[in-house]
C-alpha cells in the first residue's frame, strides 16, 4: 500500500474541496456533460491534464470525464460499493468450486478405503 505525497494530501484536502474548484469543475461539466474520453457516459470528473497552473487553469488543462474513465485514466482499481462487492456470477463460481471440492475428497475417502 502506497501512502499519499504531501503535494497529494494538499491537493485531495485543500485544493479539490475549494470554492475555486468547485465552481471550475461545476462550469466544466456543464459546458461538457459526456466524457470526452469514452462519449458513452455522463460527464461526472474534471480530470487535469496539466497541474502547471493549479488555480488558474485553462479551459484546456482540464477534460470533462466519467469516474470510470477517470480512474482508468489514474490507474487505480474501481471502488465497490458495499452491495456490489462481488458480480452476481462470483458466488456461483465460488460454490461450485466448494461443491467439486467436497465431491473430490468423498471420491478420494471412498478410493483409499
Amino acid at each position: 500500500m502506497s501512502y499519499p505525497s504531501r503535494r497529494q494530501r494538499w491537493y485531495r484536502e485543500k485544493y479539490l474541496p475549494s470554492e475555486h474548484w468547485t465552481e471550475t469543475s461545476r462550469r466544466v461539466r456543464g459546458e461538457r456533460p459526456w466524457c470526452e474520453v469514452c462519449q458513452d457516459a455522463r460527464s461526472q470528473n474534471v480530470h487535469h491534464l496539466s497541474y502547471d497552473r493549479l488555480w488558474r487553469e485553462r479551459d484546456e488543462d482540464l477534460q470533462a470525464i466519467c469516474r470510470p474513465c477517470h480512474e482508468r485514466t489514474h490507474s487505480r482499481p474501481r471502488r465497490r460499493s458495499a452491495s456490489r462487492a462481488r458480480p452476481e456470477w462470483w458466488s456461483y463460481a465460488i460454490g461450485w468450486t466448494v461443491v467439486v471440492c467436497i465431491v473430490v475428497l468423498l471420491i478420494e475417502g471412498a478410493i483409499s478405503k
